[in-house]
């Protein structure tokens, strides 16, 4: 396997900077995840995830509207299934 192989694996932004900052911020991420699972705090660490995929979404409907009403007919269907199994009233 040659250099070139890794260089082109990682070349997502076409920014070294970009690239190293995403490295950097995944990194980061997966500490702090394997912090919270140590720690026994799983309500917290599902609360972050849900932060995320809501992120997630909103960045997909700002680039595309039909992805949008996608991401709402998908809450729509399990809005109820979050509220119930994190006990959130």
């Amino acid at each position: 396997m040659t250099i070139g192989a890794f260089r082109d694996s990682f070349d997502f932004f076409h920014n070294s900077w970009r690239n190293l900052l995403t490295a950097a911020l995944i990194g980061l991420a997966a500490y702090e995840c394997a912090e919270l699972i140590i720690e026994d705090h799983p309500l917290r660490l599902y609360s972050a995830g849900l932060v995320v995929l809501g992120i997630v979404a909103v960045l997909a409907i700002l680039k595309d509207w039909r992805r949008g009403v996608y991401c709402f007919v998908a809450w729509i269907a399990v809005e109820d299934l979050i509220r119930k199994y994190l006990a959130i009233t």
